[in-house]
């Protein structure tokens, strides 16, 4: 009986033994799992303030984006305002533009106005000394070769002029055009004629007279020779106007030259 008893209850301490063995390594399982449960905490943390860092972040990104927008809004707006500054600007320049055109057509009318009695002479020697320009009295010297020369009867009686005078600076080797302004309209056309006529006659003629344009009025013109020249070639009835080209009784200026087919 003892034996039996012995041997049960050292098969209970052999269970006990084993539940020992049981107990270690489920207290070190537990260890274990208690500093994984630990790192895992602090991985959590650490988490967590990245999660916060983050989120202030954003908090920040969006304040800027807001700051951003706010000034692009204050921009688009600014910019929209010089958009509509500049735009009140070119229709007031196109008007200025307009108006110049208007006006600078005004002065060059009034130009041609005032210079409707005057002719150029060409070609009518100047005195070389300086006093003898100074005192050189073209009115005379014009009204001698309207006798003299150009054979006008009673030119010094019957034709009165104004005004006579050199234009342009003096240069060696140059003879500068006298501009005459007559007194009676009829006078200038009728000098003119005879100018013409006389110079048609006797090639050899140096002097020549023209209609005095202002300056607007004669770079057209000067655009427009080369056409009337050549329509001339082509034995077309050709003559210019003011600034005017009239070929074949047809009307060309500067900009519609090109329509004639002389270029």
């Amino acid at each position: 009986r003892v034996l039996n008893k012995l041997e049960k209850l050292e098969s209970r301490l052999s269970q006990l033994d084993s539940i020992d063995k049981k107990l270690v390594d489920l207290t070190q399982k537990m260890t274990s799992m208690g500093n994984r449960v630990a790192s895992l905490e602090t991985s959590v943390e650490t988490c967590n303030g990245k999660v916060s860092a983050l989120e202030v972040s954003r908090t920040m990104d969006a304040k800027t984006c807001d700051d951003i927008k706010s000034k692009q809004s204050g921009i688009e707006s600014k910019l929209k305002e010089q958009k509509e500054f500049v735009s009140k600007l070119s229709a007031e320049c196109e008007t200025l533009k307009k108006y110049n055109s208007t006006l600078s057509e005004e002065i060059t009318d009034l130009q041609s106005r005032s210079m409707r009695d005057n002719l150029l002479f060409f070609g009518i020697p100047e005195a070389n000394s300086v006093d003898d320009r100074n005192t050189e009295k073209c009115s005379e010297i014009i009204l001698d070769h309207l006798e003299e020369t150009f054979k006008i009867p009673s030119a010094r009686t019957m034709i009165k002029i104004d005004r006579a005078h050199r234009i342009g600076t003096y240069t060696r080797d140059k003879i500068r055009p006298v501009v005459v302004k007559f007194n009676y309209y009829p006078d200038k056309l009728r000098v003119k004629q005879y100018v013409r006529d006389f110079t048609t006659e006797n090639t050899d003629c140096r002097i020549r007279c023209g209609d005095q344009f202002p300056k607007a009025i004669q770079e057209k013109r000067k655009k427009l020779i080369p056409t009337l020249v050549a329509a001339k070639a082509a034995n077309k009835r050709a003559s210019l106007s003011f600034d005017k080209l009239y070929i074949e009784g047809r009307m060309y200026t500067v900009e519609t030259v090109s329509q004639a087919g002389y270029i």
